[in-house]
C-alpha cells in the first residue's frame, strides 16, 4: 500500500496492525491520499498514543517492548505526516 511507503516494514507492519485493529475506518481514509488531511492525521496520533498507553507496565509505567515500538513509531509518523 502506497500509504506505508515511507516507512521501513516493521513501522509499515505495525502501523497497518494498529489500524486494522483499532480503526479501519481511518485507513481506509489513509489508503486514499498520499498526503493525508490534518484531522486524519490527529486521528492516526490519537490511535497511535492510545495504543503507546495501553504498553505501559503497570508495575513500573515503562513501556514495554511492543509499546517501545510505538513509541518510535509515533515519532517517524510525525516526520513523515506533522501535525
Amino acid at each position: 500500500m502506497a500509504i506505508f511507503a515511507p516507512f521501513s516494514p516493521t513501522d509499515a507492519s505495525l502501523l497497518s496492525e494498529l489500524l486494522r485493529d483499532r480503526a479501519p475506518d481511518l485507513l481506509a481514509s489513509l489508503q486514499e491520499d498520499d498526503d493525508p488531511p490534518l484531522a486524519d492525521r490527529e486521528a492516526l496520533q490519537n490511535v497511535l498514543v492510545r495504543a503507546f498507553t495501553e504498553e505501559l507496565d503497570p508495575a513500573t509505567s515503562e513501556p514495554t517492548e511492543r509499546g517501545r515500538a510505538i513509541d518510535g513509531l509515533i515519532g517517524r509518523v510525525l516526520l513523515v505526516w506533522p501535525i
